[in-house]
């Protein structure tokens, strides 16, 4: 995708560090409309999988311990749980301030749907690459999050 050219003109950006910056965003956007597709009969966004996928897996998790698996911050750790509360994807059998979050039978429902997720996401987005461009990327991938946990460790000591 070409940038503006003062993108690349006003701030020095060659195309690869354009493309870099942007990536993220992009790539969020269209796991978005993917899963939005996949999900919209139950009410779901893309975002409510990662958070319903963590309680499937840690039965009766609070909403601290999700935030040390997803990578939310405390508001939005809130909000989606309380979305999926409101929506009946999720009960809270605590009292007080702590939870104890449980899936409901709509719950495992969106859960069970999530490996249709990923062929979906697998056959839209990796489509035109080959077998070895494949192996390439998740090798880049498997060194680039290695880089990236490194960078951010290094920040929380400093």
């Amino acid at each position: 995708m070409l940038y503006p050219p003062s993108m690349q003109q006003d701030y020095g950006f060659t195309q690869i560090e354009a493309d870099t910056l942007y990536f993220p965003k992009k790539m969020t956007a269209t796991l978005g409309v993917i899963g939005d597709r996949l999900f919209a009969d139950l009410g779901l966004k893309s975002y409510h999988l990662s958070v319903l996928r963590v309680i499937y897996a840690n039965d009766g998790i609070d909403q601290k311990s999700i935030r040390n698996v997803i990578p939310f911050d405390k508001s939005r750790i809130s909000v989606v749980v309380r979305e999926l509360l409101d929506a009946g994807f999720v009960v809270d059998s605590a009292s007080g301030r702590s939870s104890s979050l449980h899936l409901t039978e709509l719950g495992n429902k969106a859960v069970s749907r999530t490996t249709e997720y990923k062929k979906l996401v697998s056959e839209e987005i990796f489509r035109d690459f080959s077998e070895e461009e494949m192996k390439f990327l998740d090798e880049a991938f498997v060194r680039l999050n290695k880089r990236l946990n490194e960078i951010l460790e290094e920040a929380k000591q400093s």
